[in-house]
């Protein structure tokens, strides 16, 4: 796994997880999304939600991959800050929430919330 690793876990987008609609990746590295922007496949097959606080050092990252014929991008909102005030989210790591409202084609409504945390049992 450890070679060609970023190649490996988009083909498991692309190819074994083709299907989905909605992806919930935890501990992401930041490199992650500009290595899937650079696949044309994974582009054109999914949009990348990523918090505000992504975090390039620590290198865990909560993103939400959603597929861009279901999903509408241009009608997200990013409501990460929202949701770790309501929480006193003090005791969360920079990357490690990520929440979003967005819209179907359809015009449903959805709130995506992808969390990792290593929070000393304070979660």
């Amino acid at each position: 796994l450890i070679q060609n690793k970023a190649t490996k876990i988009r083909s498991i987008f692309t190819k074994d997880y083709a299907d989905m609609d909605v992806i919930f990746i935890q501990e992401a590295a930041a490199i992650f999304v500009q290595n899937f922007h650079e696949d044309r496949e994974a582009n054109e097959k999914y949009a990348v939600l990523l918090p505000w606080n992504v975090d390039g050092k620590r290198d865990q990252n909560s993103l939400i991959l959603v597929r861009r014929e279901k999903f509408r991008e241009s009608c997200s909102t990013d409501l990460t800050s929202a949701v770790l005030d309501g929480i006193d989210g003090s005791w969360v790591a920079p990357g490690d929430l990520v929440a979003f409202s967005i819209s179907d084609v359809a015009g449903r409504r959805w709130l995506l919330v992808s969390f990792h945390g290593d929070s000393n049992g304070l979660s």
